[in-house]
This record gives structure tokens, C-alpha cells and sequence, in this order.
């Protein structure tokens, strides 16, 4: 091949060993960079209680990102990491629609580490997906007989503070509590657990930073050019490197166009 790896390896005894290969294509796997909060963390009462208690009482983080919360609902049976209560999902995107859906599939399941879930907000201004892999969703809503389990709460959150209580209370960008309840009774919402699905921070040029030659960025994307579909130019499918047309830069990290519907026609 014309490309070449260098791969480096950690030895026990705290020496590195390097070994270059020969391939003729890299693929690099490397994520798009940080989770992301989804609002200032700098100074926040957010902050605030990340810094002061990564957890609650049962283990499971007050404030996480999506994929702590991965982490944490994964964990096998019987595990102390349980949340308990109410729990508060803010963002939207396919960050909070598979994160719901995974609720929906342990709910569905059995899993007894959501036994003691009373309650979840979904906290959003954006549509959640009507795809029928996120069915789980609607089921969410009526789950044991009871209408309200899962609530959408069309508003934008700011910050995360602790009420007088010990619960976890939602702000909007005015510092106002943001209200939630059915059938009349409405309230400041008040969570055990916040979880933030809101994606992540772009990183791509130390991502790819392998790859790029100096003076290269992917995320102003002034050394890119679209890679469009032979049959439809205008329907953008990737990135390429404009100085190594051999690199290709696919999935969330280009800039594909998947939004505009007489496209996709």
C-alpha cells in the first residue's frame, strides 16, 4: 500500500515501542470530539454541582452528558448505579431520541436498575423523531397505566440549580424555573437526575489531526470540498480533502445534506 501507520504501544514497564505499517486505506474511528452540556457551564450553579457531587444518593450522577448515562443504565444487574425518581433529559436531536429510546427498550425489558424511575422530562424546543425505531417513545407516555410518566416540555434550559428541597431544578435563559404538570397542575419541574443530551463539541481538527497537513482544518472547512452523488450533484454525501483527494471525511462529521426533501427526492 501507499499509506503508512505508525502505531505506538505503552509497555508495562513504562517503555514505548512504535511499529509502522503499509495499508493501502486508514479508517479512522475517532468520534467528533467532546460531550456537550448544552449550556455555559463556566459559573453556572451547573457547574457548581457537577464539581461538588458527581452523584446522588443511588449512584447514579445528579448531571451527566448522554453518554455517562450510557454508561451508567448499562451497567449489569444489581449494580448500585440505580437512579431513582425523577429524572430530567434536556436537549433534542438524535442525541435525546436515542437516549429516550433506550429508556424504552430496559423499561420494556425489565431491567430492575429503572425500577425506581417515577417520572422522566423531556426538556426541548426541537421535534423528537416520528422514525418507528423510536417507537419506544410513545410506549414511554403511557407506561404502567399512567399518562404522564414521560412528559415533553417544549422550553430551552440554561442552567441547573439545587431548590431548597435537594432536587434539581431546570432555568431557563431568563434564570425563570421551567414549569411542567398535566391536567392542569403546573409546577417547577423538580428532577433527581438531569441528563444532557445535547451531542458534542466538534473537535475534528485534532480528531483528524493525523491526517491533515499543516496549516489544514476540517472545522472551518475551507480545505474541504463536497463529495456529491454521481446521479444528483446538489446532494452533497461527504467531504474530501482538497490538498489528499485520498481522504474522505463520512457520517456526522461532514457536512452531507440529508435535510432538504426535493434532494432526497
Amino acid at each position: 500500500g501507499n499509506k503508512r501507520v505508525t502505531l505506538e504501544f505503552d509497555t508495562p514497564n513504562g517503555e514505548t515501542i512504535s511499529s509502522t505499517l503499509r495499508t493501502d486505506s486508514i479508517v479512522v474511528a475517532g468520534g467528533l470530539g467532546e460531550p456537550n452540556f448544552g449550556i455555559r457551564l463556566e459559573g453556572s450553579a451547573a457547574q457548581q454541582i457537577i464539581d461538588r457531587q458527581e452523584s446522588g444518593v443511588d449512584g447514579f450522577p445528579r448531571i451527566t452528558d448522554t453518554i455517562g448515562a450510557f454508561e451508567e443504565l448499562s451497567r449489569p444487574e444489581g449494580s448500585p448505579s440505580a437512579p431513582k425518581g425523577a429524572i430530567a433529559i434536556y436537549g433534542g436531536g438524535n442525541s435525546a431520541d436515542v437516549l429516550i429510546e433506550y429508556l424504552g427498550r430496559q423499561f420494556e425489558s425489565g431491567n430492575p436498575n429503572l425500577n425506581g424511575i417515577t417520572k422522566v422530562y423531556v426538556v426541548t424546543n426541537a421535534p423528537l423523531s416520528q422514525r418507528p425505531r423510536y417507537a419506544q417513545i410513545n410506549d414511554l407516555k403511557t407506561r404502567n397505566g399512567q399518562p404522564s410518566f414521560l412528559e415533553i416540555v417544549p422550553a430551552r434550559v440554561a442552567d441547573v440549580r439545587e431548590s431548597v428541597t435537594g432536587k434539581l431544578e431546570l432555568l431557563d435563559a431568563d434564570g425563570r424555573p421551567i414549569e411542567g404538570g398535566q391536567n392542569g397542575s403546573r409546577g417547577s419541574i423538580m428532577a433527581d437526575h438531569v441528563i444532557a443530551a445535547s451531542g458534542f463539541r466538534p473537535q475534528l481538527d485534532e480528531v483528524f489531526a493525523p491526517l491533515l497537513a499543516q496549516g489544514e482544518s476540517l472545522d472551518k472547512r475551507e480545505n474541504t470540498a463536497r463529495v456529491s452523488l454521481p446521479s444528483n450533484p446538489g446532494f452533497g454525501i461527504a467531504d474530501r480533502l482538497q490538498n489528499d483527494p485520498s481522504v474522505l471525511v463520512v457520517g456526522t462529521a461532514s457536512r452531507a445534506d440529508f435535510k432538504n426533501p426535493s434532494k432526497l427526492a
